[in-house]
């Protein structure tokens, strides 16, 4: 079979056999992992890789899969080779299903977007009714569908910031088919809380599940600052941005592996680790073998950061740009173990960067910012009131054409006060994160369209002898994926009964679930 045979076929996955009902569940059945158990037992205040690792997994070299390769140093730091840990189950397309359905009234509607400012009651209102998109604006195809998934058997986890959460109720939110109420914070299991750094209760780790009869699966979040490396571990409770891997240890044993994580850099929480555009792609390596440790996900999606306030801020997006750079490059180098039990099989890049730039691009053309503006425009909220300033004024300043939702141009050509019009969130309600109506159909379906990639890879090849057919697959179909969820340029293709497909302008015929 060709690879673009192989690749087509991963698109036209389809609804799962009624087999896929009967297939076991793996909640509450699985053993802790033994390195987990060696890292609490052990009380490592650090997770650390070796360098040989990096320098044996360039050079294909691979232990025993027999053999548990732990050694722990002397001293205040421990380090801990890659460990042989039996890798999660097989993914199966029984185990995930998807459509898109036609969106006739496209609109803006969201928690927080579009929302128009009141000087009377000096407060943000939201609308009576839903706003359509602007006419004849690019929003008109980006908004015109929804990315449903009716059925889904797997584990999904995602980790990071606030943003990082945003994405996982998009992902939750596209469950609506499978019974899961996403947006209900009660229907949620509030699985791990702290009190944040505002001394509010807020959620370290939930999870909302899909009923039995869609699948029984779940996606979840969990709440990691900084990088997720082992040298941020605080188990006393009292540092809300570091993590506690007991929390995920407990997750792990209540719920089973983790099939599905997808890993948003906490950008820019890390600003104390001195990590803003200087993360190196060991970084990123560590973050895959804590993960490992933790969760043992099979398939671990990267996603690249969404520009936001504080990098505007910082040095115009120099470093956040960098740093994608950085996670782009060691995607592309990831060199699959031998052994599934010394590595992650299958990791993949979501270009979530392309996608939100593309979003700040169609949002300026309907306010006639010019393009070499769109990424410098700014609203400053000097002299505004805190509610005036939607969330005080820690988010500001902010890119106008992330942030507001006038139709007019603006009255500088560099900076003004508040949004035009006083109205704000057509894509994003503050300059940090990010509208379900315009965000939600594509980053869900990229996701989903990853994953699909990965579970074509685990019934296609066998995990020790087809790595390298393995690896050219999942660039192929990651690509591709990417070119028809992480831009605005696809559209959607009606086939009938509500249903439909994205194509490309420049490769129409390959439809998508």
């Amino acid at each position: 079979v060709s690879m673009e045979t192989l690749v087509k076929a991963t698109m036209e996955q389809r609804k799962p056999t009624a087999a896929a009902a009967a297939a076991p569940s793996r909640r509450r059945n699985r053993a802790t992992l033994q390195a987990t158990s060696a890292l609490l037992l052990c009380g490592a205040a650090v997770l650390g890789i070796n360098e040989s690792y990096y320098k044996s997994r360039s050079s294909g070299s691979s232990a025993s899969s027999s053999q548990n390769d732990q050694s722990v140093s002397v001293g205040t730091l421990r380090s801990l080779k890659v460990e042989t840990i039996e890798p999660g189950r097989k993914l199966h397309s029984n185990f995930l299903s998807s459509h898109l359905q036609y969106n006739p009234f496209p609109n803006t509607q969201g928690k927080q977007c579009e929302t128009h400012y009141s000087p009377k009651h000096d407060e943000w209102i939201d609308p009576p009714k839903p706003v359509p998109v602007p006419p004849n604006s690019k929003f008109a195809r980006n908004n015109n569908f929804h990315n449903l998934v009716d059925y889904n058997g797997l584990n999904v986890l995602i980790v990071g910031d606030s943003v990082g959460e945003n994405m996982a109720l998009f992902l939750a939110n596209a469950h609506r088919d499978a019974g899961m109420d996403s947006m209900a914070i009660g229907n949620r299991i509030h699985f791990a809380s702290e009190s944040n750094l505002e001394g509010k209760t807020q959620d370290k780790i939930w999870v909302n599940e899909v009923p039995k009869d869609c699948g029984g699966g779940y996606v979840a979040f969990g709440r990691v600052l900084r990088l997720w490396h082992g040298d941020e571990i605080d188990r006393t409770h009292e540092d809300f941005v570091k993590w506690d891997p007991i929390m995920f240890d407990s997750l792990k044993r209540e719920y089973g592996d983790v099939d599905v994580l997808v890993y948003r850099t906490p950008w820019p929480w890390m600003t104390k680790t001195g990590k803003l555009g200087n993360i190196v792609e060991d970084d990123y390596a560590r973050v895959l073998e804590v993960a490992r440790r933790m969760v043992n996900p099979r398939t671990v999606i990267f996603a690249t950061s969404a520009i936001n306030n504080n990098a505007l801020k910082m040095d115009g997006f120099a470093s956040l740009r960098k740093d994608n750079e950085v996670l782009r490059q060691f995607v592309a180098n990831y060199k699959i173990p031998y052994y599934p039990s010394r590595g992650v099989q299958n990791v993949l890049l979501m270009d979530w960067e392309k996608l939100t730039d593309a979003l700040v691009l169609a949002n300026a053309e309907t306010m006639n910012i010019p393009p070499d503006m769109a990424f410098k425009h700014q609203v400053s909220c000097e002299g505004l009131s805190k509610r005036h300033a939607f969330t005080g004024t820690r988010y500001c300043p902010h890119l106008t054409a992330m942030a507001c939702a006038g139709n007019r141009s603006p009255n500088h050509p560099e900076t003004i006060q508040t949004c035009v019009e006083d109205k704000r969130g057509r894509i994003s309600p503050d300059g940090m994160h990010w509208c379900s109506a315009t965000t939600q159909p594509r980053t869900a379906g990229g996701i989903v369209c990853l994953t699909k990639c990965a579970i074509t890879a685990d019934m296609s090849f066998e995990d020790d002898d087809d790595r390298k057919q393995r690896s050219i697959y999942l660039r192929e179909c990651q690509d591709r994926c990417n070119a028809l969820w992480m831009n605005l340029d696809s559209y959607y293709v009606g086939e009938g009964g509500n249903r439909g497909h994205l194509e490309l302008p420049t490769a129409p015929g390959m439809p998508l679930p």
